[in-house]
């Protein structure tokens, strides 16, 4: 059965989201003033996520997978005959090209639990984000786990709906920080 997650959220695996969120919220307490704004320009990396960036992010995607693959056995189903489809080994690197279905699926566990949910910025210039002006020096938060369950930009977000990923839907497209699991601009991931 799914449990209830970090805000309130059904079907999310709370200790990833819980052991992810401590080294943010202690890189991003200092100073911070609790807004979440996603900035494009005028910030600069304030905290230093490679710590936890190659040490959590693959267990928490993995588990997200095997979570959602076992909670949706029809995707299980899909994503195993496919990797069996052509009789080669399914860990075998040449074949992972073939794997579309367990692409989509991952990129989808990736929107629903983003292991690294937010970073810490500081902004380097005056600027305004949706009318809020922002002067140079501020700590903001980046919520790229929130911009991942924005109505606005993924029809029924918090759906598992790996196909939104397909290439006949591209829903990740419709705005070029929709799908930010790893952030964007100059400081993607570390």
């Amino acid at each position: 059965p799914a449990r209830r997650g970090q805000h309130g959220r059904t079907g999310v695996p709370a200790k990833a989201l819980v052991s992810n969120r401590r080294h943010f919220l202690k890189a991003g307490a200092a100073g911070t003033s609790g807004a979440s704004l996603y900035l494009t320009t005028g910030c600069k990396q304030t905290s230093s996520p490679k710590a936890p960036a190659a040490h959590d992010t693959t267990p928490v995607t993995m588990t997200t997978m095997a979570y959602y693959l076992a909670k949706h056995s029809e995707w299980q189903d899909r994503c195993r005959a496919e990797s069996l489809a052509d009789g080669k080994h399914p860990e075998a690197y040449a074949h992972n090209d073939r794997l579309a279905s367990l692409d989509l699926v991952m990129r989808e566990c990736m929107r629903l639990v983003t292991a690294v949910p937010g970073l810490a910025r500081k902004t380097v210039k005056d600027t305004e984000i949706l009318g809020f002006r922002v002067p140079a020096d501020t700590f903001v938060s980046v919520n790229m786990q929130g911009t991942h369950h924005l109505a606005e930009y993924w029809p029924e977000p918090e759906r598992f709906d790996p196909e939104r990923f397909a290439e006949h839907r591209r829903e990740d497209k419709v705005h070029r920080a929709a799908w930010i699991p790893f952030g964007t601009g100059v400081h993607k991931c570390i």
